[in-house]
């Protein structure tokens, strides 16, 4: 051996004639089950009344383990303990917990306990509290029994866990904690029940509970990560932050108060809070030289009195030192390897301290010359190039002679983005297109889970192209001025020539246009005073039309409840509402003449006419031999030359003395809806529609000579009955511009027929709106709805 070497790690080299070694002063030390009696799996770990451990194998066998040195122990027992769930040590006695029942152990002798419920088979976990001198268990069946004075009693409480099975418990100053399947935490304190809600878990099963010096509560799941509850705030660790796995199976501290996180996949303990790395944990797995691979129990971390943690894993048994732990967070040392240009090989040892220029071609093209800043060593820190050369590659690197894939790398480019990266382990960073400015390039490294180097900086500065510089602009914009003001100057002698040409046009073409423009406004004058007779006419028609429909007084005198919707298209209508009084029989009509307008006007002064004729002179009763009677009046007066003016509607006679009800019904039906019980309450009513029949044909000239019909009906007190033109369902509108039609016309009688009268006139009147949107009216609406 020639040289001895202590590096910033605190790690010894050894130089001989032949090789290069290392010691590092920390190992993990395994011990399995060949050749020592341990048995397949150590499923739990106890501390021993001789200043040693209790090892529990997943084959019932016992060990002892003092001065790193095993042996198996074997009680007077008729055999082994069935598939051990949990192993804990209350004073001078150990218990085991088995599917055999509960055992207790004591130097050499073993006590078995017997209960009446059956739990005792099903405990899965077990907490001693040291001042009351009681063993606490957890079943599987969801009970908490507790030993004391060697008898086994179920806590009372249990039965507000409903069943839910009990995986973890630990022992606190504040009560004693339970860990359920089901995700639950519930704290004994009193002797009551309290849960603690976990809002981020949901059915995840509780595996380890613990509590440390700092009264922090820290919770293992299964799946879901590592919990720490400090008073009322929830924090949750993950892989993120350095957890091995997110299955937490072990939690425990040893004697410097280091949090030890055992997980199916290595074990990790808790960095300092003033690591000014991200990573909260720093684990160690199969890489690591951790070959236990995962922990096998919730009591599988253990300290002995001789500072070495204890983790049973799989088959074997690893004893860490944790004396060495604080000589690993030892910051790396970066140093940069090289800077290329447009992956040009830039021969940076070539170039003098003094040098400012230098000259270097890209296969054919030259580029041109490069400022660099002095530096003393073979790389820059600090460089200025031309805007074309603005992609880079930077080569870095650090020592770490242990493990150089466990090296990460993070950075970040001041004046472009401000946040450091996520971390990654290729040593090499590319930057293509980097617009013109001046960067601080920063670079750090770590080991995995430790804490960043200080930063390596790189002074980058991109030249500003010249037709990009303030200069290049001021000039560019002399020149545009310069050019704007010339042809401004030639504009303006083109316009003088033309404006002189045009003023005289001017002149000459205002005397034409002012001829024109008096002989506009006589004929605008005198198309005013026509339009303004034409008007007065038509709204004086409009109150004649009105006057001969039927009079509100005349309605509320023969009607108790009804609302009349009347929209014409224009200033009078072709759709009409009629009504008159004969004897016994109440008529009324809702008609829609042919036409509108003043053509529809004038058909529907002539067929209330007729109406009336029939009804009062004629005295005839039944509607359809009235609708006949119109028909006739109509071919007779109109109808000679074949003209097929007439109008669709429903004539609708009722008898208040007998209730009875009568209609005649051309091409336009009534509506009648019935209130019709759903059988559940007597409250719950629904309105049903009643289709009523009609005669498909006019009233007037038409291809069919039969007689209209007059059909009768039945109705109950209540019922609603609906007299419609075909206005409202013909009429356009929606997104798609379509007619409304009679299905959803129906629809919204049948959902407002339980409503008010005087709130179905506003409904029918705000729907129809809504759905015209901006179309227009494409013809005369006119409903009446009648309360039976």
């Amino acid at each position: 051996m020639y040289s001895i070497y202590e590096d910033l790690a605190h790690e010894l080299w050894f130089g001989t004639r032949v090789n290069l070694s290392k010691y590092n002063g920390f190992r993990f030390k395994h011990i399995t089950h060949a050749g020592i009696p341990i048995g397949e799996r150590i499923w739990a770990i106890a501390p021993d009344v001789h200043s040693g451990a209790l090892l529990l194998s997943n084959s019932g066998e016992l060990s002892r383990l003092h001065h790193n040195t095993i042996d198996l122990i074997h009680w007077n027992t008729s055999g082994n303990f069935q598939n051990p769930q949990a192993l804990c040590k209350a004073d001078e006695m150990h218990y085991i917990a088995s599917q055999t029942g509960l055992s207790a152990l004591n130097a050499n002798s073993v006590n078995h306990f017997t209960d009446s419920s059956g739990y005792l088979n099903s405990i899965n976990t077990m907490a001693y509290h040291n001042h009351s001198k009681v063993l606490w268990m957890g079943t599987s069946k969801g009970k908490l029994l507790f030993l004391k004075d060697k008898k086994i009693v179920v806590h009372p409480a249990s039965q507000l866990l409903n069943a839910i099975p009990i995986t973890a418990l630990q022992i606190m100053d504040s009560g004693i904690y339970i860990g359920t399947q089901s995700g639950k935490v519930f704290v004994l304190k009193n002797q009551q029940f309290q849960q603690i809600l976990l809002p981020s878990l949901k059915n995840v099963p509780i595996l380890a509970l613990h509590q440390d010096a700092f009264k922090t509560l820290w919770i293992g799941t299964e799946g879901e990560g590592l919990l720490a509850l400090n008073k009322t705030t929830l924090t949750q660790y993950g892989t993120e932050s350095g957890l091995p796995n997110l299955n937490i199976i072990s939690i425990n501290t040893d004697k410097s108060q280091r949090l030890w996180i055992g997980t199916r996949n290595g074990i990790a303990y808790k960095l300092e809070s003033n690591s000014e790395s991200s990573k909260k944990f720093k684990c160690f797995q199969f890489r690591d030289g951790f070959v236990g691979i995962g922990v096998n129990s919730e009591h599988c971390i253990h300290e002995s009195d001789s500072n070495q943690l204890l983790v049973a894993a799989n088959d074997r048994l690893t004893i860490v030192n944790t004396s060495q732990l604080k000589k690993q967070n030892v910051p790396l040392h970066l140093e940069l390897n090289h800077i290329r240009v447009f992956n040009y090989d830039v021969p940076w040892h070539t170039i003098f301290k003094n040098d400012t220029l230098i000259w270097f071609s890209n296969q054919t093209q030259l580029i041109q010359p490069q400022v660099i800043s002095r530096f003393a060593s073979g790389m820059p820190n600090a460089i200025s190039l031309h805007h074309k050369n603005n992609t880079l590659d930077i080569e870095f690197s650090a020592i770490e002679p242990g493990h150089p894939e466990n090296i990460e790398y993070t950075y970040r480019v001041l004046g472009s983005f401000d946040e450091w990266s996520k971390p990654f382990t290729l040593n090499r960073i590319q930057l293509t297109q980097i617009p013109p400015e001046t960067y601080t390039i920063e670079i750090k490294c770590r080991r995995q889970s430790e804490t960043w180097s200080k930063p390596l900086r790189l002074y980058i500065t991109i030249r500003t192209p010249f037709w990009k510089t303030n200069t290049f602009i001021v000039l560019l914009g002399l020149v545009c001025i310069l050019i704007v003001f010339l042809i401004f100057k030639q504009r303006t002698r083109i316009l003088e020539r033309r404006q002189k040409k045009l003023e005289h046009v001017v002149k000459v073409r205002t005397q034409e246009l002012r001829k024109k423009h008096e002989e506009v406004a006589l004929q605008h004058k005198i198309i005013s005073k026509k339009q303004h007779e034409i008007l007065d006419s038509l709204h004086y028609a409009r109150k004649i039309q009105y006057a001969l429909l039927a009079h509100d007084d005349f309605l509320n005198q023969h009607l108790s409840k009804y609302f009349i919707l009347y929209k014409t298209k224009d200033v009078v209508s072709g759709d009409f509402y009629w009504a008159t009084k004969k004897n016994a029989w109440f008529y009324i009509a809702v008609c829609d003449s042919t036409g509108h307008g003043v053509p529809g006007a004038f058909m529907s002064l002539l067929n209330m006419s007729f109406m009336n004729e029939a009804i009062n002179e004629q005295e005839i009763e039944k509607p359809g031999e009235v609708f006949q009677f119109v028909k006739n009046r109509l071919i007779q007066h109109i109808g000679k030359e074949g003209r097929r003016d007439g109008f669709d509607g429903i004539l609708l006679a009722i008898n208040m003395e007998t209730r009875e009800l009568c209609y005649a019904a051309a091409n336009n039906k009534p509506v009648l809806l019935h209130q019709h019980s759903t059988g559940e309450t007597e409250a719950v009513n629904q309105w049903l529609h009643n289709p009523l029949p009609c005669d498909r044909m006019a009233v007037g000239l038409s291809d069919s000579n039969m007689p209209y019909k007059t059909f009768s009906c039945h109705y109950n007190s209540g019922d609603m009955i609906y007299l419609c033109s075909d206005g409202y369902p013909d009429q356009f509108g929606g997104p798609a511009g379509k007619k409304f039609k009679y299905r959803p016309f129906y629809s919204l009688l049948e959902s407002i027929a339980a409503k008010p009268e005087a709130e179905q006139l506003h409904i029918l009147n705000t729907t129809l709106i809504s759905w015209m949107g901006d179309q227009e009216q494409v013809d005369d609406i006119c409903i009446i709805g009648i309360r039976l």
